[in-house]
């Protein structure tokens, strides 16, 4: 995750133009390694294993992880203690958020607020717009996350299901900059945010685009400061889930949550 170099060699401006970070023996010594803590919040109103998915991708980091189980109101299905959103950030704000959820395709969602606990859900991305280093949204947490950043998402008439194929389009992004130039993605998922929406909201400043796929359009974008990032695919699916075999995605979730933990290790204060 970083090197340790003399502040006057003669590639450090290469490397770190390179996203590779670059300290001195000095600041290597002063940093007492700790864990992670990472707030997760699961908008899913029934028992699955989206979030224990996510704590493999977690845990492929050399950074040790806390994972918070954040108390929104709905079924605690990791087997975690869980604590409010007010608690978890009592001692010292986390360190990084996770959102993430999958909806019933039965239920009548016609916008993000009619999903189960977005009233409390939107105070704490409110509470980490500034406050946190970086949240993620995957799946309906990234349509939490669009939401809370005002990115306007509609019911779609039919639900989008399947493997697509996607495109990496930021290779200067910190996070996101070294995800393939072609990759599959997986998604799921009732909402839709139109194109000409986050090309207008590109426009203004507002996020910069970070994938785009053939089917469904632009899924993964994020704020020009890198706190916030959605996700509107499926990246910790299994492959059975979607009728197939083998995962030709795992590679992109795993570089995704490699990278984001990175940023966030980087721009937490150690």
């Amino acid at each position: 995750m970083t090197v340790i170099l003399p502040q006057e060699y003669h590639a450090r401006r290469w490397l770190e133009s390179h996203r590779i970070s670059c300290i001195t023996q000095d600041e290597a010594l002063r940093q007492d390694i700790r864990a992670l803590r990472i707030g997760l919040i699961d908008l899913t109103p029934e028992r699955t294993e989206a979030t224990e998915r996510l704590l493999q991708p977690l845990g492929r980091s050399i950074i040790h992880i806390e994972p918070v189980l954040v108390d929104v109101g709905l079924e605690n299905r990791l087997g975690l203690p869980a604590v409010s959103f007010e608690e978890a950030n009592a001692a010292k704000t986390l360190d990084g958020l996770l959102v993430t959820g999958r909806i019933d395709p039965d239920e009548p969602y016609v916008s993000p607020e009619s999903v189960p606990a977005w009233d409390r859900v939107k105070p704490a991305l409110d509470f980490a717009r500034t406050r946190i280093v970086g949240t993620l949204g995957i799946s309906l947490g990234g349509v939490a996350v669009a939401h809370a950043l005002g990115i306007k998402a509609e019911a779609r008439e039919e639900r989008l299901d399947g493997v697509f194929r996607s495109y990496g389009i930021n290779r200067t992004h910190p996070i996101c900059g070294d995800l393939d130039d072609e990759f599959d993605c997986p998604q799921r998922r009732l909402f839709h945010i139109d194109e000409s929406v986050l090309r207008y909201h590109e426009q203004r400043g507002h996020v910069s685009l970070l994938a785009d796929s053939d089917v469904g359009g632009f899924f993964l974008f994020g704020t020009p400061d890198y706190r916030m990032i959605a996700h509107l695919g499926d990246p910790a699916a299994k492959a059975a889930e979607y009728g197939r075999e083998d995962s030709t995605w795992r590679s992109h979730r795993n570089e995704l949550f490699t990278s984001w933990i990175k940023y966030l290790y980087l721009a937490n204060d150690y």
